[in-house]
């Protein structure tokens, strides 16, 4: 278990923080509104906040002429993961792309699995292809779904055919998820998913995951996704299909991807 997850779990043995972190759930606050709503004395409020930004539960706010505090959905989600994980979920729902509890699937060795989606978003064909390539970070829950053995921070997608595609974690380590291989900004990205069906980096192993985007007009845009060449996991092809299919999988990711999008064309 890592420091930070430790002091998290310390943190919250204490009822007065629990009830701190309730109320900045509802959305950020500043210490005198605290103060008023938790009616709890100026120095006590100082040391429950103090200790759950230590823990990483915590942050605050700058950008206001008041100090505003809010909770680090990044240590929250950390700590998601730790409880996900001793409650026996599945290894792959935890860190990688959720695996849905199916009866094993028998795969048809002449068979080809794929997946396909498509979505309409109203952005532009380049703001579009930006967020999902270069900005894939700041959609992809990285809090569930990383193969580092650390907390990831980022995931970089090098914007050239052979580049890395890699999480970024955050004790400076890099996990390899693939590679680019085809970039022709801002209408199509394929990446090689070089991922078994353990859930782990395996660079003899490779799927391809093919996005392109059509302008529907100055400011909207249609999105298709297929990851193909699913058949080479042999029996775990249609098992993989199935997770990959599921609303846990590529629709949760799109629907947080568009969400993303939103949120970063709201004034």
């Amino acid at each position: 278990m890592s420091s930070n997850l430790s002091r998290a779990i310390e943190a919250l043995t204490d009822p007065g923080r629990r009830e701190l972190l309730e109320q900045l759930g509802a959305g950020p606050k500043t210490a005198a509104q605290l103060i008023d709503e938790l009616a709890a004395p100026g120095p006590v409020l100082v040391d429950r906040l103090e200790t759950l930004e230590g823990a990483g539960l915590v942050a605050e706010d700058h950008t206001s002429p008041l100090i505003t505090y809010q909770v680090n959905s990044k240590g929250v989600e950390e700590l998601r993961d730790y409880l996900e994980r001793i409650a026996n979920v599945p290894r792959g729902e935890i860190s990688g792309v959720p695996v849905d509890r199916v009866q094993p699937v028998e795969a048809d060795p002449d068979a080809r699995f794929l997946v396909h989606r498509e979505i309409e978003l109203h952005r532009s064909v380049e703001a579009a292809f930006q967020l999902f390539t270069t900005g894939m970070g700041e959609w992809w829950p990285l809090g569930r779904r990383h193969f580092g053995e650390s907390p990831a921070v980022t995931i970089v997608m090098e914007p050239t055919a052979g580049g890395r595609w890699y999480e970024r974690d955050d004790d400076g380590s890099e996990s390899p998820w693939g590679e680019t291989l085809v970039f022709e900004a801002p209408h199509r990205v394929v990446l090689g998913w070089a991922v078994n069906s353990e859930w782990r980096y395996d660079p003899t192993v490779r799927s391809e995951i093919e996005v392109t985007f059509a302008a529907q007009g100055p400011e909207d845009c249609s999105i298709r996704l297929e990851h193909r060449s699913l058949e080479q996991m042999g029996e775990e092809a249609a098992r993989l299909q199935a997770t990959f299919d599921s609303a846990g999988g590529w629709p949760d990711l799109l629907h947080r991807f568009v969400e993303a999008a939103e949120r970063s064309e709201a004034p």
